[in-house]
């Protein structure tokens, strides 16, 4: 019961955040992105790592969700510091919730964050309004439109620069491939989980690809892909079997990484909280000084 009464409080917090995130996202849109996307982006980073972080704060300090990466000493370095094109295996519902949380932890990337999404959810107030204006990708589920709606997204994307092919090799050089296992003492990760404060344990695996080595030619990309998704499926397995993803995967186990909770999150929520609780106290108390 307890759970509840401060949940409450702090969802109407976290809502009334993104409408007001919003309503400044929207005024950059109809301004600034029409003088320059490349600013718009850099500004809306930070509108993107507030709104995100409301989600992170419950994964983190709310539920205390216990995280754990696994990857290369020498890919460690590099998180946070390049764009890349993330591929992950999408076993949970809610497991975007993790890969969010694990993204606070490397500097910017989670302000950049975007991703695919149905058409439909861009109409879902204060989230889907924060997927239209961090620029997502919306998809109609039709191979035939969808083909065309990305080819020409990925060319807005490219369009920062006048070579598009520097961008997508110098400034884009790797894939990210991350696979996601959770250890299931609490059955299937769910939101309302998050809610009643279920501290899941969450590992994921992370390894970093250079760019130049995937495939150009589209039927051997799409082989390369399906490989990939082939080691996931073998990840997963080991993990079921052994509580271990590289005991039967065939993979050496990489370094370590356990990240501590992040103030910044903590802060930006409490930031939040104090400013959405200010302006309904003062209109609450002009309500019934009238």
């Amino acid at each position: 019961m307890l759970n509840k009464i401060l949940l409450i409080p702090l969802l109407i917090s976290s809502f009334t955040a993104g409408l007001i995130i919003n309503f400044i996202q929207g005024i950059l849109f109809l301004t600034l992105r029409t003088l320059s996307k490349k600013w718009y982006s850099k500004v809306n980073r930070y509108f993107g790592l507030m709104f995100y972080g409301h989600i992170v704060f419950l994964v983190e300090w709310w539920a205390g969700v216990k995280l754990t990466i696994y990857m290369d000493k020498l890919d460690v370095h590099y998180l946070g510091t390049e764009h890349c094109i993330p591929v992950v295996n999408h076993c949970y519902p809610n497991d975007w919730m993790f890969l969010l949380h694990f993204g606070s932890k490397c500097k910017l990337i989670l302000g950049n964050c975007r991703a695919f999404a149905k058409k439909s959810l861009k109409w879902i107030p204060v989230v889907g309004w924060f997927f239209y204006f961090n620029e997502y990708i919306f998809l109609e589920r039709s191979f035939e439109r969808d083909q065309e709606i990305l080819e020409r997204r990925v060319r807005d994307m490219l369009a920062f620069t006048p070579d598009p092919l520097v961008l997508s090799v110098a400034k884009c050089p790797a894939l990210y491939d991350y696979t996601v296992v959770e250890k299931g003492d609490y059955g299937t990760p769910t939101l309302a989980g998050i809610f009643n404060r279920i501290p899941y344990e969450v590992t994921i695996f992370v390894r970093r690809m250079p760019l130049k080595f995937v495939p150009e030619d589209s039927a051997k990309a799409a082989l390369w892909l399906h490989e990939r998704f082939v080691e996931k499926d073998n990840l997963v397995d080991s993990y079921k079997k052994t509580g271990s993803m590289f005991t039967q995967s065939g993979f050496d186990e990489p370094m370590k990484v356990e990240y501590k909770r992040s103030l910044l999150v903590l802060a930006n929520t409490i930031f939040w909280f104090i400013v959405t609780s200010t302006i309904y106290i003062y209109y609450t108390l002009r309500l019934f000084s009238n």
